[in-house]
């Protein structure tokens, strides 16, 4: 089901992802969120019907955030910067880290914007 096109309640679907928990099915398309209860569920995804998608290549991209990369990132950005003001011979090694911090917030920017050209497709 992920990564094909249905056509559900008169709107066409990609599903992303879904997820099963103890008494929810939560479909994830990019319409809508859609939670079904267990029980229920077979009888909704009945009425997720086939689309073609003539020749169209469906991608799904899920970003990865981490709340703990971000929260040491943040962390060990600012014991650099109290070790350059405690001793200049930490200045080459802390622009080390200010180009990789970049870096990954280039990457991270890429993420979003591949994000907001697949919605567009």
């Amino acid at each position: 089901m992920v990564g094909n096109e249905y056509m559900y309640m008169a709107k066409n679907h990609n599903v992303l992802s879904y997820q099963i928990d103890k008494e929810i099915v939560t479909i994830v398309t990019d319409v809508k969120w859609y939670k079904f209860p267990k029980f229920k569920v077979l009888s909704e995804l009945r009425d997720f019907l086939p689309v073609e998608n003539n020749g169209k290549q469906l991608s799904v991209i899920t970003p990865q955030i981490d709340g703990s990369v971000f929260s040491q990132l943040k962390k060990d950005l600012l014991d650099s910067i109290k070790k350059v003001k405690e001793n200049a011979e930490y200045i080459p090694q802390a622009s080390a880290i200010n180009k990789n911090v970049k870096t990954l917030i280039d990457i991270a920017k890429t993420e979003i914007e591949m994000v907001k050209v697949m919605k567009q497709q």
